[in-house]
């Protein structure tokens, strides 16, 4: 059981009432003096045994082997948007390795806090308007969402002798960093380029082969020129669009990182 959990808040809310008595006790700088400091404190639920399940990310995809009493390896981690790419990912490394026969790999996300809301808006990534236009002239940022999803991964050739519906074969995987970079929100041609690369390498297949394209798409003036330019570079400026179901020529996602063609 592989699982991207995306710091959420439920830490912060947690363990609130310790962070504050450190607070009025001065343990941050100078005590305060300000008597409903104190009664604030005292108004605050205290921190029970049953918080730990939140405190702790691996409790998530543990509380899930435990239920359904599954003894293969269980974590959690967290790379941003590519989190739930990355679980998947994993997942399909253990497979290989035959670390395990059927893998459970996903993603949840929740808002409980505002403060990544509050300093993404401050630096511009996210939309004013309140939407999301990939690729777009009028785009201006992306939108907070909130979710979960889970896939169960096994060997084709086991899932068809389990008489399994087969949705999707995952042909190779591809992962990257871009290293040193300006910023969090500056990604690198050269890394997105090696991710898609890799992938490709990994599945045997030409990046010409493939007809349909998904990309990160946070429609911000920083990260959509870099993926088009990287999309060109990669297929040739002489190979034919990709295409989606609606004749565009990609359609925005999580993320691109890691990739893989199917």
């Amino acid at each position: 059981m592989i699982t991207s959990l995306t710091e959420s808040g439920y830490r912060e809310i947690s363990t609130l009432r310790i962070r504050m008595r450190q607070l009025a006790g001065g343990e941050f700088g100078a005590r305060t003096a300000d008597d409903r400091f104190h009664e604030t404190v005292r108004a605050v639920d205290g921190l029970h045994g049953t918080s730990v399940a939140g405190l702790l990310l691996n409790m998530g995809p543990n509380t899930i082997s435990s239920v359904f009493d599954l003894h293969g390896e269980s974590y959690a981690l967290d790379s941003a948007c590519s989190g739930g790419l990355m679980a998947v990912a994993n997942a399909v490394f253990a497979l290989r390795s035959g670390r395990c026969r059927i893998a459970l790999a996903g993603g949840a996300q929740l808002v409980l806090t505002p403060d990544l809301l509050v300093g993404l808006c401050r630096i511009g990534a996210i939309s004013r308007s309140g939407r999301c236009l990939p690729f777009g002239a009028g785009a201006d940022g992306f939108v907070l969402g909130e979710g979960a999803g889970v896939l169960v991964l096994r060997p084709l050739q086991d899932a068809l002798a389990a008489g399994d519906r087969v949705y999707a074969v995952i042909r190779g995987v591809g992962t990257a960093n871009d290293g040193t970079v300006q910023g969090g929100m500056h990604p690198q041609a050269a890394g997105q380029l090696r991710a898609l690369r890799r992938a490709y390498r990994d599945a045997r297949l030409s990046p010409g082969a493939v007809g349909y394209l998904e990309a990160h798409g946070t429609g911000t003036t920083v990260g959509d020129p870099v993926e088009i330019g990287v999309l060109r570079e990669l297929r040739g400026e002489q190979s034919p669009p990709p295409t989606s179901a609606r004749s565009r020529p990609w359609s925005g996602t999580p993320s691109t990182r890691p990739a893989w063609p199917g």
